[in-house]
């Protein structure tokens, strides 16, 4: 239910709050309009999935949970956040503050539940939320 609540809060946040993130995600990776091919929209939907399970593996599983060995849980999140954040630095204000949000949400899920599958689909939804709002309803 929670995961329901989230979606919608970043649905309602990325349409309405923040209507300048569009301009970070004009070329939403550099697919070919996925929205004119249900297979190319499945295809990229897939890429996406093991695009960013790669990156929750490694932000949220592998360096969190090395870190969290040597410092608390919440230093090993912040210390974490610290590369996460870097990335989405150059996509402008409103990414980096989002990625910031995301990172502390996704953090403290994976803190929770000992597992990364929660970051993993909620970093999926929030693109696949994003780029349904530049393709869809812009």
């Amino acid at each position: 239910m929670l995961y329901l609540v989230s979606l919608l809060i970043l649905f309602a946040a990325a349409r309405f709050l923040f209507p300048s993130i569009y301009d970070a995600f004009s070329d939403p990776y550099g697919m070919p309009e996925p929205r004119k091919s249900v297979v190319a929209f499945c295809v990229f939907l897939a890429l996406l999935l093991a695009y960013f399970s790669m990156v929750e593996f490694f932000f949220r599983g592998f360096l969190f949970f090395a870190l969290k060995k040597i410092f608390s849980d919440w230093t090993a999140l912040s210390i974490a956040m610290i590369p996460y954040v870097l990335a989405h630095v150059s996509q402008g204000l409103w990414p980096t503050i989002g990625s910031i949000a995301f990172a502390l949400f996704s953090g403290i899920s994976v803190m929770r539940t000992h597992t990364v599958i929660w970051a993993i689909l909620m970093h999926w939804s929030l693109n696949i939320l994003i780029f349904v709002n530049l393709t869809w309803l812009r």
